[in-house]
Parts: structure tokens; sequence; C-alpha cells
């Protein structure tokens, strides 16, 4: 089972490990007068990366906080509405950095959020690993229904590197878009916030 110490040494993980941010305006030929930023993700369930909430006796997914940043090119235009960012589209993919091989299916999925002109946008709760996911290979491997482990590694746990990108547009049409990603390490926590 993961020790006290496994659990701390993940949370540390996931506090600098947040991934370099994108941000990449313009998409298609246009040149979008924003610079959108995704400025942090951070966990907001616990604890981050349980493939069996013992507790309740069930999956649960996995959420983050992800705050944005809309930040004017030409600050002499003024903050106008225009130039509201509409957040329209986001999308999750893993990347394995513990040599492992399998990972979590990726997704997309339709969001509604506005990050104002030269203002901060915040998505909480954010589902970045659904339930359904650790009920399937590899996560599943991990579970007290399982292995414990997983086969390919032999190791109790996983850990990737989680892929988040955000598509939008500005209320007069311009394309934005902007990425980062966050570690995560899959484990049975035997329900253990407190690391017991």
């Amino acid at each position: 089972m993961i020790t006290r110490s496994a659990i701390l040494a993940a949370a540390l993980l996931l506090v600098v490990g947040l991934a370099g941010c994108k941000t990449e305006n313009g998409l298609g030929g246009g040149s979008a007068p924003v610079a959108l930023s995704l400025v942090s993700i951070t966990p907001s369930s616990s604890p981050f990366g349980d493939v069996w909430d013992s507790s309740v006796g069930s999956y649960r997914p996995d959420t983050v906080d992800v705050v944005f940043q809309n930040d004017l090119l030409n600050q002499d235009m003024g903050a106008t509405y225009m130039a509201d960012v509409v957040l329209k589209t986001f999308r999750v993919s893993f990347v394995r950095t513990d040599g492992g091989t399998q990972v979590p299916a990726g997704y997309q999925e339709a969001i509604n959020v506005i990050v104002p002109a030269n203002g901060i946008g915040v998505i909480e709760n954010l589902t970045i690993v659904r339930a359904t996911q650790k009920q399937q290979p590899p996560l599943y491997y991990l579970t007290p229904f399982s292995y414990g482990y997983e086969p390919d590694t032999g190791f109790n746990n996983i850990s990737c590197n989680v892929n988040l990108e955000f598509w939008g547009e500005t209320i007069a049409g311009d394309k934005v878009y902007a990425s980062g990603a966050i570690g995560i390490t899959f484990a049975d926590y035997v329900n253990s916030s407190s690391g017991s």
C-alpha cells in the first residue's frame, strides 16, 4: 500500500508539476487581440489519483481548479467586451512518466467559460479523470478488485502527466488556444487523505 511519505511526495510533485503553459492566438490565420494564458492547475479532489474510494465504496473522478488570464495585446484599446474570451472546448490526454506504456483514454468535451479581457477566469472542479476510467485498464489494475499493481511494470502506482488543451474565441470571433499539464500518481490510497 501507499505510505504517508509517498502521498506527501506525490503532493509535492503536484505543486511543482505544472508544466509550461502555452497560448496560441489567431488560430487559422487570424490575429486575436489577446493573449490567453493558463495560469495554474490545482487538484481539487483528495487524495488526487485515488483509484478506489473505500469510504463510500465507489470510484470517483479526479478534479482540478484551472485559472486563466486574458491580457489585451494592445492596452490602448481598453478592456472592451469584444476581447472577452469564451472557452468552448477542452481536451484531456495522458502521457506516462514512469516508463509504462498503457494510459487512460483521452477525451474531449464542450464547456462554456468566459475569461474577461484583462481579467481572469476560473473553472472549479473540472473533471480530468472520469470515474469510469478507473474501471478500465490500466487504472483498474491498481484497485483492490484486480492485481493491486500494473502487470506491465509491477508498480503499485501509475504516474502520468495529464495534458489539458482549451479552445475558444473572443466575442469578436478571433480563435484562441491555451494548454498546460499537471502530474498525477494513480494508486489505491485506501481513502487515506490523512496519509494513515
